[in-house]
C-alpha cells in the first residue's frame, strides 16, 4: 500500500488564506497537538532558510537539516533531527521511531510513533535555472483516525545556499488539489518526479469516492495530470 498522508483540505485551506503576515512565536510547546502542524503556516513564507553546509552526496540531508534546525520546536520534526546527528545508524528506531533514507533519490522522511504519530518527509526536483525545489510534507495524527499535514515548497540557489519560500509554486499546488473535494492523501516521489495524490470524498450513504490524481512535474513546477491506469 502506499504511503499517502490526509491533508484536511478545508481547514488546511482556510488557514492558508488567513495565516500569512501573521508571524508569531516559532515554538508549538504551547499548543494543543492537533495545533502543531498548522503553526508553521503562521511563519514559514516570510522566512527564508540558510543552509550551513551543503553534503554533495547527500544533499537532501543538507536541506532536511536546515528546515529542521529552523522549525526543531516542531514536534513532527523530532525524529528527523534525531536521526540526522548520525545518518544511517537505525539503532534509534528502539524509540518507535523510523526512516526512510534515500539520498540519490533526493528523498527522505522520518516518523516518531507513540500517541500522536509525527512525521516529515523531504525531497527536492532540479529546475532548469540551476535552482533546486524543496518540498516539505509535515503530518500529525492519531494511529486509526484522519491526519493534518501541512506541505511546502522553497527554492534553494546554489550560490546564496539559501531556501527562499516558494509562494508561488505552493499557490499552483493548491489551486490545484482545491479542485478536488474531499481530504488529500498526498505522496512525495521517493522514484519519479511526479507527486501522487488522493482525494477521499466521504458521501451521506457512508461510502467513499476515490479521485487519484498527480501533480505532474513540468520541470520548474506542477501541472495537473491523470494517473495512467496499466492494464495487462
Amino acid at each position: 500500500m502506499k504511503n499517502k498522508v490526509i491533508l484536511l483540505a478545508m481547514t488546511c485551506l482556510a488557514m492558508i488564506t488567513t495565516a500569512w503576515g501573521q508571524v508569531e512565536s516559532n515554538s508549538d510547546r504551547d499548543l494543543e497537538p492537533e495545533q502543531y502542524i498548522f503553526a508553521i503556516q503562521k511563519v514559514w513564507a516570510d522566512n527564508p532558510i540558510q543552509v550551513e553546509k551543503i553534503d554533495p552526496n547527500a544533499r537532501i540531508r543538507s536541506f532536511a537539516k536546515a528546515f529542521c534546525s529552523r522549525y526543531q520546536d516542531y514536534r513532527p520534526n523530532e525524529a528527523m533531527m534525531d536521526y540526522l546527528k548520525k545518518p544511517g545508524d537505525y539503532s534509534w528506531e528502539e524509540k518507535h521511531y523510523y526512516s526512510e533514507d534515500l539520498p540519490r533519490n533526493g528523498y527522505i522522511k522520518c516518523d516518531m510513533g507513540g500517541q500522536f504519530d509525527y512525521l516529515t518527509e523531504m525531497c527536492y526536483w532540479r529546475r532548469p535555472n540551476g535552482h533546486q525545489l524543496v518540498g516539505v510534507l509535515m503530518q500529525i495524527g492519531r494511529e486509526g483516525e484522519a491526519c493534518d499535514a501541512v506541505i511546502l515548497f522553497y527554492d534553494f540557489n546554489q550560490k546564496t545556499q539559501v531556501m527562499s519560500p516558494d509562494t508561488t509554486t505552493y499557490q499552483t499546488v493548491m489551486k490545484i488539489v482545491g479542485k478536488h473535494p474531499g481530504s488529500l492523501f498526498f505522496e512525495l516521489p521517493k522514484e519519479g518526479k511526479d507527486i501522487d495524490v488522493t482525494a477521499v470524498l466521504w458521501t451521506m450513504e457512508d461510502d467513499f469516492v476515490y479521485d487519484d490524481f498527480l501533480l505532474k512535474w513540468n520541470g520548474d513546477s506542477f501541472d495537473e495530470a491523470k494517473i495512467e491506469i496499466e492494464v495487462e
